[in-house]
């Protein structure tokens, strides 16, 4: 995997890291949960995130979205 993909992926771990923060401090998420899906993205291989990413565009839905609302992921 070359490094510019590293990257995207990375910004897109970011990504969701930040809304699931910002749904904490929203009050939409407890702490427990918010905690919970920050380690799931924290352990999420490249090949996760990117499966991720493609599943964004299948469903036309921010990739934070599907990660936090729940949508069937393959990990």
């Amino acid at each position: 995997m070359n490094k510019s993909l590293k990257l995207k992926l990375e910004l897109i771990r970011k990504e969701i890291i930040s809304e699931i923060i910002a749904r904490k401090t929203n009050q939409q998420l407890d702490t427990n949960t918010a905690f919970k899906f920050i380690q799931e993205i924290n352990n999420a291989t490249y090949k996760e995130l990117q499966t991720l990413a493609i599943e964004s565009v299948i469903h036309n839905k921010k990739v934070s979205d599907l990660f936090i609302d729940g949508t069937p992921l393959p990990f």
